[in-house]
């Protein structure tokens, strides 16, 4: 004879077959299903009573070159998980990654980029992307650990999809699992005769420490129209170039910084990007005790 509390169970484990079919559907159709609209389309996927999370992109429209930025929202604390569905079908992890890389996070409001120390700039192709958010109770691996590239790349939608269905199968067996998705629209740049590149940089570590290596790359600018023929770096803010090529390294005393790196595309076209580097005091490393003896 079925009790009330057996039916509940049952009925629990059916929410959560369902929650993963709505998930990975959300997931194959998000593409297909994004017209063009003017402004920033989001939206919710099953979310169970409990966790929430929500996930809204700063801007509707971008064109190709400018800086993405976009909030998501978690009613408890989870471990959180976003990725990015480009107009060709392909998948990156936005979060998790390279410069934050911590999956748990507290309730509250959540930026990416979250730290001044990286810039998520928009690439072509132009048309419509999505957005999906995840939140679980339990740590997920959707194949991004363990990426060289500070965003790990997950393949094709339809890959992700399979990846996805059994990463979140394993997930749900411990705790809920929740989603929301969102979309912008990516215009290509007006056509004009040369197009202004964009100037961009990460560092790490993120929160330096006086006298420690920090290393600046610049891989992430582009130019929509060309090439990028030279990448200055001015470190102390004084407006004169301390190092050029599209990486570099160098250590700072304690205090907040101004770097600056300059752009130039191969027809002259230049553009800056300035960020704030905050160096805390030296760390006190302990002393290595060593004695020799003889005979």
């Amino acid at each position: 004879m079925e009790t009330p509390e057996s039916h509940a169970s049952r009925n629990v484990v059916k929410e959560a077959k369902v929650n993963v079919r709505a998930l990975l559907t959300w997931s194959m159709v998000m593409l297909s299903a994004l017209a063009a609209p003017a402004g920033a389309q989001s939206s919710q996927g099953v979310q169970p009573s409990g966790l929430q999370v929500s996930l809204q992109p700063d801007q509707g429209r971008y064109t190709v070159g400018e800086l993405l930025g976009l909030s998501v929202t978690l009613n408890a604390d989870a471990y959180l998980y976003v990725f990015q569905f480009d107009a060709a079908g392909n998948v990156r992890q936005l979060l998790p990654n390279a410069f934050s890389p911590a999956a748990r996070l507290a309730a509250g409001q959540h930026r990416v980029p979250g730290v001044d120390a990286y810039d998520v700039v928009v690439a072509a192709p132009a048309g419509s992307v999505g957005l999906q958010a995840v939140a679980s109770a339990q740590p997920i691996d959707f194949g991004g650990e363990g990426s060289a590239q500070p965003f790990p790349p997950l393949g094709t939608l339809e890959a992700f999809r399979d990846a996805a269905e059994r990463a979140i199968n394993a997930a749900q067996a411990s705790g809920p699992v929740v989603s929301a998705f969102a979309s912008y629209q990516v215009d290509a740049p007006a056509s004009s005769a040369n197009l202004a590149p964009t100037a961009s940089f990460n560092h790490v570590p993120a929160a330096p420490s006086a006298g420690q290596a920090v290393a600046f790359d610049a891989s992430f600018s582009l130019d929509p129209d060309g090439r990028i023929a030279q990448y200055q770096w001015d470190f102390n803010g004084d407006g004169v170039p301390d190092a050029s090529g599209r990486s570099a390294v160098t250590s700072f005393t304690s205090g907040r910084f101004q770097v600056t790196l300059t752009v130039t595309d191969d027809q002259g076209l230049r553009a800056t990007r300035t960020k704030a580097v905050q160096v805390g005091p030296r760390s006190n490393r302990a002393p290595v005790a060593s004695f020799s003896y003889s005979p």
